[in-house]
């Protein structure tokens, strides 16, 4: 009885002043989640409810903008329990700063939105994980001391003497052996005229 009273006292206030943060039972997304990096193609799992259920429309829009133009990802005819609502592929639009909705229409005309906010589209980007995010979720890793690389002296190979020619002339030789030509053209020069004059002589 006492809890019939206190419905009938506060139903029309709760009329009058509903929950902006009212979630819909039955309706959540488990992934992705706010604040979340994603890139290429996510898998979008959740839940719709049952109750009255017409169909969904899971969507996503720029969180930057104040009128959002939505734009739609897929449309469920049926309802899904702990599973895949829609795959989401981001490599045909530019990183940035997303909001996802799923919206349930029900058979009655009414509508029940669950938007998930700033999901971080980074294909090209590279967003810095906080700190105690990161700390909590990779182990504790040795720095790695850089190692001072120490450049190797490469020796170029000289060039190799090459043997003596023993058919070569040097200049010591070729002098000595002009003198000595000369001189034998002397000599035979001079028997030659030797040679003549006994001839003539005889001839007298």
């Amino acid at each position: 009885m006492l809890k019939i009273l206190l419905l009938r006292l506060f139903l029309p206030v709760m009329m009058v002043f509903p929950s902006v943060n009212q979630v819909t039972p039955g309706l959540y997304v488990l992934q992705p989640t706010d604040g979340q990096i994603v890139a290429g193609t996510v898998e979008i799992k959740g839940s719709v409810p049952d109750d009255g259920f017409d169909y969904a429309e899971v969507s996503y829009a720029f969180s930057d903008e104040t009128a959002s133009n939505w734009f739609q990802i897929a449309k469920l005819d049926q309802t899904v329990h702990d599973a895949t609502l829609a795959l989401w592929d981001k490599t045909t639009i530019t990183d940035g700063t997303y909001r996802l909705k799923v919206s349930v229409h029900r058979k009655n005309g009414s509508v029940s939105d669950l938007v998930v906010e700033n999901i971080r589209v980074g294909n090209y980007t590279h967003y810095d994980v906080p700190t105690a995010t990161a700390t909590a979720a990779s182990p504790v890793e040795t720095p790695v001391t850089a190692e001072t690389v120490v450049p190797t002296t490469v020796m170029k190979p000289l060039p190799t003497d090459l043997p003596k020619n023993p058919a070569s002339i040097d200049q010591d030789d070729f002098k000595l052996s002009l003198i000595s030509g000369v001189t034998l053209v002397v000599l035979i020069l001079a028997v030659l005229g030797v040679y003549v004059l006994f001839r003539r002589i005889a001839r007298k």
